[in-house]
């Protein structure tokens, strides 16, 4: 993994001009299957049409995307240095042998699938392959009527194969074929891929983070891909996966990025204290006899948690669900315990019962014997003020008859 990690980086930060170009004549295979593993990540969350599409590599084709009703193939060609794709280009030609093969073989149907040459190569203008863009019945005769009379030529070695498999295919599939061609070319090299990637996840990292965001994703994209292509069990990536390893990282992401406006603790008076007194979560503190320095250390959890939880919000930094489901794990991490001391203290006296509350709320609060879920890994006062605010609202209590004495009494607001 740190390997890919490193990879990612690099991919990152690439940065290509001709003092370098001239040096990639070892690394451009290299590089073309780190660009179609990138190019993969783009295109499989690009993918709106398909209900639940999935990837595989190196299937039926460099990259092939798919669901129940469709399958798109694709092929990728890199080149560092500028190039054309011509009538008789080797990779437009080898690229014709693999569908045509996938056609002849029965794993591809002509009539079912979209064809995509993905190449940074530019189209010539005097070229044939000019017009495959146009979906109109008269380009596409022209085209097969072009392909078809360079496929009898012998003299072009490279391209024998291609040729050869294109004269195998029945008229229909040829036309097909043909039909279903499309070709990006110019604007796809690895930085404009990855300009795209940025355009797709900039909405899921704070900006400060986007570049670091960016690596991790495509770290864990490198690991997994290079995992489907050694085991043949796990083949295929769903786009699912993918978005839910996204929403994974943005989690963590935002939680790193949430500031912390609270950290110091307030101090409370003795003034202060008297006037919280007539506060539902002090009365429930008061209820189990705590002591005034445990008072005044939960006005102080409940005032910054407050205050922390109303600015995040404010700010758009949390959502109103996200802290309707923190309070949820909450109350689920009360109510067994608490459940377990009424439990302990039934049929007990008033006094002793009372006495238990007060053992409850030191151990599951003061000073806690268990891990208590912290908001995206922020200050312990966030979570024990979020308690404080829940006891506000009687949600939760710390006396085993807390619902009942507060309910009696006629002062609470």
């Amino acid at each position: 993994m740190p390997v890919l990690k490193e990879v990612s980086y690099t991919f990152g930060h690439l940065h290509m001009d001709s003092s370098c170009a001239t040096t990639f004549s070892a690394k451009e295979p290299a590089l073309g299957y780190y660009y179609q593993i990138i190019r993969g990540l783009v295109l499989l969350l690009g993918e709106k049409r398909m209900d639940n599409p999935v990837l595989s590599f190196e299937c039926l084709d460099d990259i092939t995307i798919e669901d129940a009703s469709e399958v798109n193939v694709y092929q990728t060609k890199l080149h560092i240095k500028k190039a054309q794709l011509s009538d008789r280009s080797t990779d437009f030609w080898k690229t014709i042998r693999v569908w045509s093969e996938g056609i002849t073989n029965g794993l591809l149907k002509p009539e079912e699938t979209v064809f995509t040459l993905i190449t940074t190569a530019t189209v010539s203008e005097d070229s044939f392959i000019q017009l495959l863009a146009n979906k109109n019945e008269e380009d596409q005769k022209k085209t097969l009527t072009s392909m078809e009379k360079i496929s009898t030529e012998t003299d072009n070695k490279a391209n024998l194969a291609g040729y050869k498999a294109f004269c195998a295919l029945k008229e229909e599939q040829k036309k097909f074929l043909i039909k279903n061609i499309q070709i990006i070319d110019s604007e796809v090299s690895i930085e404009d891929t990855l300009q795209e990637l940025n355009d797709i996840l900039e909405l899921s990292a704070p900006s400060s983070s986007l570049d670091v965001f960016v690596d991790s994703i495509m770290g864990w994209w490198f690991f997994v891909s290079v995992k489907t292509l050694l085991d043949s069990s796990i083949s295929r990536i769903s786009k699912e996966a993918v978005k839910n390893q996204i929403d994974s990282l943005r989690d963590k992401f935002r939680a790193d990025a949430l500031p912390d406006d609270f950290y110091e603790a307030v101090e409370v008076g003795d003034d202060e204290l008297t006037e919280s007194e007539s506060k539902t979560h002090v009365k429930q503190l008061s209820l189990i006899e705590a002591t005034k320095r445990e008072k005044k250390s939960a006005i102080s959890d409940y005032k910054r948690a407050y205050a922390q939880r109303s600015k995040w919000l404010k700010d758009g930094r949390v959502n109103q669900k996200e802290y309707d489901i923190f309070d949820t794990s909450l109350y689920d991490e009360w109510k067994p315990r608490h459940g377990l001391m009424l439990d302990k203290s039934e049929g007990k006296s008033k006094a002793e019962r009372k006495e238990a509350g007060h053992d409850f709320y030191r151990n599951f609060y003061v000073d806690p014997q268990h891990p208590l879920p912290a908001f995206k890994n922020k200050g312990l006062y966030i979570t024990k003020g979020s308690y404080q605010m829940l006891s506000e609202k009687g949600t939760v209590g710390w006396h085993p008859d807390y619902e009942t004495l507060l309910n009696n009494d006629e002062t609470v607001e």
